[in-house]
C-alpha cells in the first residue's frame, strides 16, 4: 500500500496542488495528511472490524505510536539532513492542536474507560477547525499585523498629544 501510495497518490496530489495553485500549508494538512494517513486509517478500522474480539488497545497503540514515530524520528531525521528555519506561528499552531487532540484522549482514558459515539466528533470538529485556521491564516496574521501598527502608530501620536508644550 505504501508503494502505491508513494507512485500514485502523492504524485497525484503534487499535480492537483500546482494545477489548482492550493498553499503548501492547505495542501499538507489535507491532501498529504490523508495520503500518509489513509492506509492507517483503512488498516485500523478493517483490523476492528474483521475481528470477533476487537483490541482498542492496538488500535489507539497504532495510532498514538505512529504519531509519535512520526513526530520524533521522521522530524528529528529530516532536521539531521537538512537543517531548516523553523515558523514559529506554524509550528504552535500544529503543536497546539496536536495537543489538545491527545488531552481529549487522555481526558476519555482517565475519566471514562468506554468511548461514546459522540466523542469521535469532537476529534473531527478540531480538525476541521485546524483547516479553517490555515485557511484563514494569512487573513488572521494580516489582521494581527494591522493591529500591531495600529497600536505603535497610537503609541506614537499618544505622547505628542499629552506633552505640554514649551517643555
Amino acid at each position: 500500500m505504501t508503494t502505491i501510495a508513494d507512485d500514485f497518490f502523492c504524485h497525484s496530489i503534487s499535480t492537483i496542488v500546482d494545477h489548482h495553485k492550493i498553499s503548501q500549508s492547505i495542501a499538507g494538512v489535507t491532501l498529504m495528511a490523508l495520503g500518509n494517513g489513509a492506509n492507517d486509517i483503512f488498516s485500523i478500522i478493517s483490523s476492528m472490524v474483521n475481528t470477533n474480539n476487537p483490541k482498542a488497545g492496538l488500535a489507539i497503540g497504532t495510532m498514538l505510536g505512529g504519531g509519535a514515530f512520526v513526530t520524533m524520528i521522521v522530524f528529528g531525521t529530516v532536521i539531521l539532513v537538512k537543517p531548516f528555519k523553523i515558523a514559529k506561528f506554524a509550528t504552535l499552531r500544529d503543536l497546539g492542536i496536536y495537543i489538545i487532540g491527545i488531552g481529549w484522549i487522555a481526558f476519555i482514558m482517565l475519566f471514562d474507560t468506554k468511548m461514546y459515539f459522540w466523542q469521535p466528533f469532537v476529534f473531527l470538529i478540531l480538525y476541521l477547525i485546524y483547516v479553517a485556521i490555515i485557511v484563514f491564516e494569512k487573513f488572521i496574521t494580516e489582521f494581527i499585523e494591522k493591529r500591531k501598527a495600529f497600536k505603535n502608530s497610537q503609541e506614537k501620536i499618544l505622547p505628542n498629544v499629552l506633552s505640554i508644550p514649551g517643555k
